[in-house]
């Protein structure tokens, strides 16, 4: 469960923050950040970062982009997937990062399954040279059996 990690560590003393897309019907407060840029291809897209206040000592941020959040299921309806899913987690996890450099800069950023799997490898590779977030440390938790199920190619 995404919510186990961070009381477990706002219980040990640690300032924690969590960032999730704002899915349909979720509430939030203020805009934190306006219009962050997030490159998409040859597109730019343009995400805010709404303040989603505090739960038992964790801060909670959203991701505001309803044409890629605000829909009928998180994932897919009628058994598939959401044909852009690739996208809409590829604008998460460079929003994540945009979000350490303008919003809030953690010393670890921890990537909690598929939905943010890139961020390490976009911290590694287009983000190298950017000193806000250069040697800035990364764990994750994937479930791999999730991950072969949901894109495994079929023979």
């Amino acid at each position: 469960m995404i919510e186990a990690l961070p009381k477990a560590l706002v219980a040990l003393g640690h300032e924690v923050a969590v960032l999730l897309p704002r899915y349909r019907n979720t509430k939030a407060g203020a805009p934190v950040a306006q219009g962050l840029t997030i490159p998409m291809g040859d597109t730019l897209r343009f995400p805010a970062i709404l303040n989603g206040g505090t739960l038992r000592g964790v801060r909670y941020f959203f991701v505001e982009d309803p044409e890629y959040f605000d829909r009928d299921q998180l994932y897919g309806v009628s058994g598939k997937d959401y044909p852009d899913n690739a996208e809409r987690f590829a604008e998460l996890s460079r929003a994540a990062i945009e979000f350490t450099k303008h919003v809030w800069t953690p010393d670890v950023i921890h990537c909690h399954d598929w939905q943010s799997a890139l961020v390490p490898v976009l911290l590694r590779t287009q983000y190298e040279k950017d000193p806000t977030v250069q040697g800035l440390a990364v764990s994750s938790r994937f479930i791999t059996w999730a991950i072969t199920a949901r894109f495994h190619a079929k023979p």
